[in-house]
C-alpha cells in the first residue's frame, strides 16, 4: 500500500483554526484525513500503474442516513470544511483518470474506494482526527490467458473469449492482443454475481464454442484464466471436425495476494440453462463464418518497406520512406516531433517547418506541409486512413550531412492513443 503521506498538511496543524461560533454549525479539518491506498500486489498489472496522484481523490460527505452534504477533490478542498451538527461518515474515491464513477465494465479501469467510522460534527468545535480511510479495490479485475498448444490450433484473427457478469450486459471481448498487450477488464459487481467466459471462435477449422463460469466473484480479487485444450484428437487424426474440447483454470489472487487455483471442466456451469449457449439443442446454429463483435481499437502507425519502427534504419538513396495509419474511430490527434542533431529551428524554419508538427491543426505551417507532401489536405482531422510520405524530404536530410533523425509519431482517437519513433540515419 501506498501512505498518502502528502495527505497531511504540516501548516494546518501548526496555525490553529478558530471555528464558526454559530449554534448548530462545526468543521472538519483537511488534515484529519489519511488516506491509504492499496494500488499493490496484482493491482500493479495495470497499466494505470501505481503511482497515486491524491488531488483527483473524490472526497464526499455523508450525513448517518447515507445523505450527501458536501463534497470535493481533494486538491480543491479547503483547509476547514463548514458543516451542520450532526453525525457523518467520508467516503473517498480514487480512479487513475480522476473519475468517480463505476462503470459496468472497461479496460484498465481499477476503482478504490473507502469510508470511514461515523464521527460527530459539534457546534464550535473543530475535527481534527478521523482515522485513516483504507482505499481498496471496488470492482473485479480479469485477463484471459490463451495456452500455447491451443494458440497454435485456433483462428487468431476471429477468435476470442468473451466476459460477462451473469446479470449484466455489459461485455469485454478478449483476444491474443488483449493478452500480449496485458490488457485488463474490470466489472462493477452488486451482490453475488457469477463471472461468464465464453470462447468463440475456429480450431483447425471448427467452430467451437464453449463456456467457463466462476462462481460468486468477489470485488478485490484478480479472475486470471487460462483457456487450453483438452484431449484433441482433431488434426493429429486427420479430422478437423472432431469434437473440440477445452478447458480452463482459474487463478483467483486476493488482495493480500493469496492465490487458489481452480480446475473446472468447460460446461461446469452454474448458469441457467437458457444463459448457455447452445445447451440442450442437438443441431445448434453455427455462424459459417464467426467474427469478433466491434471492440474499441487505438489508432495502428505501421512502415512500408523494409523499415522497422522503433529501430535505426539506413537510409538508401531514392528509397521511399512511408509510414500509414489507421483510425477506426477517425484521428482526433496528429503530432511529430523532429529530434536531429543538424536540424536546427533555423533549418526548418528555412524549408517552412519546426520541431513539432501538428497534422490535425496545422495553422501557418499548413501550405509548407502540403509542398513537402507531409498533409494532403488542409487537416487530417477525422480522417481514418492517412499516409505519412517524407520521401521527398529525405535529400534535404542527406545535404545536412551524416547523421540519425527521429520522427516521434503520436496519433489519437476515440479509442486510445499510439505512438511511434521513425529513426533514420543518413551515411553519405
Amino acid at each position: 500500500m501506498i501512505l498518502a503521506a502528502g495527505l497531511l498538511t504540516a501548516c494546518a496543524s501548526e496555525a490553529p483554526f478558530d471555528g464558526p461560533k454559530d449554534k448548530g454549525i462545526g468543521s472538519f479539518a483537511k488534515s484529519a484525513l489519511n488516506l491509504k491506498v492499496q494500488t499493490d500486489h496484482v493491482i500493479k498489472q495495470t497499466k494505470a500503474g501505481n503511482e497515486v496522484v491524491m488531488d483527483t481523490v473524490h472526497i464526499s460527505f455523508f450525513d448517518k442516513n447515507n445523505q450527501l452534504k458536501d463534497f470535493y477533490t481533494y486538491g480543491k478542498m479547503p483547509e476547514v470544511v463548514v458543516l451542520e451538527e450532526g453525525d457523518y461518515y467520508v467516503s473517498a474515491v480514487y480512479t487513475h483518470d480522476g473519475s468517480d464513477e463505476h462503470r459496468a465494465a472497461a479496460w484498465d479501469y481499477p476503482f478504490y474506494q473507502g469510508k470511514s467510522d461515523l464521527f460527530s460534527i459539534e457546534p464550535s468545535k473543530i475535527t481534527t482526527d478521523l482515522g485513516i480511510i483504507k482505499c481498496a479495490l471496488e470492482n473485479v479485475m480479469t485477463s484471459v490467458v490463451f495456452d500455447p498448444m491451443l494458440r497454435a490450433h485456433m483462428s487468431l484473427e476471429d477468435s476470442y473469449v468473451e466476459l460477462k457478469l451473469n446479470e449484466g450486459s455489459e461485455v469485454l471481448n478478449f483476444t491474443v492482443k488483449e493478452e500480449d498487450n496485458q490488457n485488463y477488464g474490470y466489472f462493477h459487481i452488486d451482490g453475488e454475481q457469477s463471472l461468464v467466459a465464453t470462447f468463440k471462435g475456429k480450431i483447425d477449422g471448427a467452430y467451437t464454442n464453449e463456456v467457463k463460469t466462476v462462481a460468486n466473484v468477489e470485488a478485490g480479487n484478480h479472475y486470471r484464466i487460462t483457456f487450453r485444450l483438452h484431449d484433441y484428437q482433431g488434426e493429429n487424426s486427420g479430422n478437423v471436425n472432431a469434437e473440440v474440447m477445452l478447458d480452463a483454470s482459474v487463478t483467483k489472487t486476493d488482495v493480500d495476494g493469496n492465490i487458489s487455483i481452480e480446475e473446472v471442466g468447460l460446461g461446469d456451469s452454474k448458469l441457467d440453462e437458457n444463459e448457455r449457449p447452445n445447451e440442450g439443442q442437438d443441431d445448434p446454429q453455427i455462424p459459417d463464418d464467426p467474427q469478433i463483435p466491434d471492440t474499441p481499437k487505438a489508432p495502428v502507425i505501421t512502415a512500408a518497406g523494409e523499415i522497422k519502427l522503433g529501430e535505426k534504419h539506413l537510409y538508401v538513396s531514392g528509397e521511399e520512406v512511408v509510414l500509414n495509419i489507421t483510425s477506426d474511430a477517425g484521428i482526433d490527434l496528429f503530432e511529430v516531433d523532429i529530434e536531429s542533431p543538424s536540424l536546427s529551428p533555423e533549418e526548418l524554419k528555412g524549408v517552412g517547418l519546426a520541431s513539432h508538427l501538428d497534422l490535425v491543426n496545422p495553422g501557418d505551417l499548413m501550405e509548407p506541409l502540403k509542398g513537402l507532401g507531409l498533409l494532403e489536405g488542409d487537416s487530417v482531422k477525422g480522417e481514418k486512413n492517412v499516409k505519412f510520405d517524407i520521401s521527398s524530404f529525405m535529400p534535404l536530410l542527406a545535404v545536412l550531412g551524416d547523421g540519425v533523425h527521429t520522427f516521434k509519431l503520436t496519433v489519437a482517437d476515440a479509442n486510445g492513443t499510439a505512438t511511434e519513433s521513425l529513426i533514420i540515419e543518413i551515411k553519405n
